[in-house]
C-alpha cells in the first residue's frame, strides 16, 4: 500500500469555508481508511503536524485543511469527529483533549494513520507529509 499523503488525493491541503470542505474531507478520509492496511485512525487539529504525530505515535500523518481561523478549524474538526466516531477503526474518542486553535499560525486538520503491520517505514517513507 502507498503511504496516506499518495492515498490522499490533494497536492496541498484543502482551504476555504468549513461548509465547503467538509463534505471533499468526508470522501478523502473514508478512501483512505477503507483499506484493510488501515488498522486505525484518528481526525484531530494541530498547528504543529510533526508534534501531533509524535504524540500519537502513528506510522503516517497528512494534514487535510489549512486555515487560519481558530473557529473553522474547531467547526471542521467536530464534524468529521462526529461523522467518524462510530467508525469501527475510529480511534477519536469523547474525552480526548483538543489542541490549541491560533489565529495567527495557520492550523491544520490531520488524519493519523496506524497500519496492521505497524512498519511505518514499509508505508511512510516521508515522516510528515
Amino acid at each position: 500500500m502507498e503511504n496516506v499523503g499518495e492515498r490522499v488525493e490533494m497536492s496541498a491541503p484543502l482551504k476555504g469555508r468549513p461548509n465547503r470542505v467538509i463534505p471533499i474531507l468526508v470522501h478523502t478520509i473514508e478512501n483512505v481508511v477503507s483499506d484493510d492496511m488501515v488498522e486505525e485512525f484518528c481526525v484531530g487539529r494541530s498547528i504543529d503536524l510533526d508534534a501531533a504525530k509524535t504524540k500519537h505515535g502513528c506510522n503516517s500523518i497528512v494534514a487535510l485543511y489549512e486555515t487560519e481561523s481558530g473557529a473553522n478549524v474547531i467547526e471542521v474538526e467536530d464534524e468529521l469527529i462526529k461523522k467518524f466516531r462510530s467508525h469501527p477503526k475510529c480511534g477519536n474518542v469523547d474525552q480526548e483533549v483538543h489542541a490549541a486553535t491560533s489565529d495567527k499560525f495557520a492550523n491544520f486538520i490531520y488524519l493519523a494513520v496506524w497500519y496492521s503491520d505497524k512498519d511505518p517505514l514499509a508505508h511512510d517513507p516521508n515522516p510528515v507529509q
